[in-house]
């Protein structure tokens, strides 16, 4: 199956505040989108605050968890913060981020809004 069997896959990156970045992913993500993915979560990491959106990503693989796991240590060394936006609705990626581990460290926000106040509140 290739990405335009699968439907658009997209990685956005946006500064919302001097220190406050936000990362959006569209579609299904796993190795194919590997490269963009890094290089958006590095940039993103310089920021203090990261914020990954993963409200419209409808898969994530066991590549794209280990890329988050690797930027929320590298941003724990600066005292940087990494959350992520899975919203109530997306009971798949909700359990993808249980089994993964990811909700023992990381902080998520069902709402993009909820985590960009959060961040705002912790500058």
């Amino acid at each position: 199956m290739n990405a335009n069997e699968r439907g658009q896959q997209t990685v956005e990156l946006a500064q919302h505040a001097p220190d406050i970045a936000i990362a959006t992913l569209r579609g299904e993500h796993d190795l194919d989108s590997r490269a963009e993915l890094d290089g958006a979560l590095t940039r993103g990491s310089e920021h203090s605050f990261l914020l990954v959106d993963l409200s419209e990503c409808g898969f994530l693989d066991s590549t794209v968890i280990g890329l988050l796991v690797v930027t929320c240590q590298r941003m724990w060394e600066r005292d940087g913060r990494l959350e992520l936006v899975v919203p109530a609705e997306a009971a798949a990626l909700q359990r993808v981020m249980e089994i993964a581990g990811l909700t023992t460290f990381l902080t998520i926000h069902e709402t993009r809004s909820e985590g960009i106040a959060a961040m705002e509140a912790a500058g």
